[in-house]
């Protein structure tokens, strides 16, 4: 009985963040405050908001822990805010590339990058495989220390470029 009721706790608990989370000025009040404390007044000439939203955002993000306040006013975002909004990253690069994972199967990838998916939120997606050898020729030419490669696999063109890179000391 009582891991149902934590688990319950624990499910609310997500759900309270996710609805946090929902609010498109509570985020760009948290992804502001990710780089400086502010003040109310700064906060709301910062985002365009009314010091009476931007108050009223701060205090339900303060409910659940996501932001706090110093002495002298201004508000930061907590530790539990700080990781939840890192987090936020994957679900931002799946809904962005949304028609992507929907006709593409990915229940072969390793869970350990499940987690990690975030990290290209600042890729580019190419569908063009003559683009993408050439941005690997290109990637190889212009290497200065080191090439990394997850394939036993070469691409005959870029081959040149390879020998190249190898002369110039690049550790491939």
């Amino acid at each position: 009985m009582m891991e149902i009721s934590i688990n319950i706790m624990s499910l609310e608990n997500l759900c309270d963040l996710f609805f946090e989370f929902s609010n498109e000025d509570r985020l760009r009040i948290l992804r502001t405050l990710q780089h400086e404390h502010l003040t109310v007044t700064a906060l709301s000439k910062d985002l365009e908001l009314t010091t009476q939203e931007t108050s009223r955002h701060l205090a339900r993000l303060g409910e659940v822990g996501l932001t706090g306040k110093n002495p002298d006013g201004t508000h930061y975002l907590t530790g539990y805010g700080e990781l939840s909004l890192k987090q936020i990253s994957g679900f931002k690069f799946t809904t962005t590339h949304k028609e992507y994972f929907q006709n593409h199967d990915l229940t072969k990838l390793p869970m350990e990058f499940v987690p990690r998916i975030g990290e290209l939120e600042n890729s580019r997606y190419v569908d063009d495989v003559m683009v993408i050898f050439h941005l690997i020729d290109q990637m190889i030419r212009e290497a200065e220390e080191y090439v990394w490669r997850i394939t036993d696999r070469y691409i005959i063109t870029v081959i040149p470029a390879w020998n190249d890179a190898l002369e110039r000391g690049v550790v491939a």
